[in-house]
């Protein structure tokens, strides 16, 4: 015994299964990179003025595809700076190199000696510490309910793609 049956529609169902994965990577993409662009908007509001180097170092990525797809944000300088600045130094640890500062001094405080300045600075960190800034700490945390909503959005429209409300 057979039994036919035509389901309207289902050409169109079987469509939209078959682009399911590139609309659910297209979704997942335009999510992640809303994500970063906020949290890496948020980082550059509260790093600080003087950090103009970091500031413009902050970079992001995305990449990967559906639900392995992840986002970065971070800085594009190489060495400590950017973890010092984030996270601060503690009191008594290693002075940072003065020639790492010479740049710094001279646009700070302009003296005629930037080499000795920069020597007594590095000392003084080294000394005294610096506390953290944590831009990166709270531009995420200020970004956390537009990222729920940008993934709210993506499942809603894969959602929608496969003929879901």
């Amino acid at each position: 015994m057979t039994i036919e049956y035509d389901i309207k529609g289902m050409e169109e169902i079987e469509r939209a299964f078959a682009q399911a994965p590139q609309v659910a990577n297209a979704e997942m993409k335009k999510a992640m990179t809303r994500s970063v662009v906020k949290v890496q908007t948020e980082v550059k509001k509260g790093t600080p003025v003087f950090m103009g180097s970091l500031h413009n170092s902050i970079v992001t990525k995305v990449e990967g595809t559906g639900l392995s797809t992840t986002g970065t944000i971070g800085s594009s300088l190489t060495g400590i700076y950017p973890s010092v600045m984030e996270l601060g130094r503690r009191p008594g640890s290693a002075p940072p190199p003065a020639s790492a500062l010479e740049r710094w001094v001279e646009i700070r405080m302009h003296p005629e000696n930037i080499k000795s300045v920069a020597f007594l600075v590095a000392r003084s960190i080294g000394r005294k510490g610096i506390k953290g800034h944590f831009m990166f700490r709270d531009g995420l945390e200020k970004s956390k309910a537009a990222i729920i909503g940008f993934f709210d959005d993506c499942a809603k429209a894969i959602a929608a793609h496969l003929g879901g409300k």
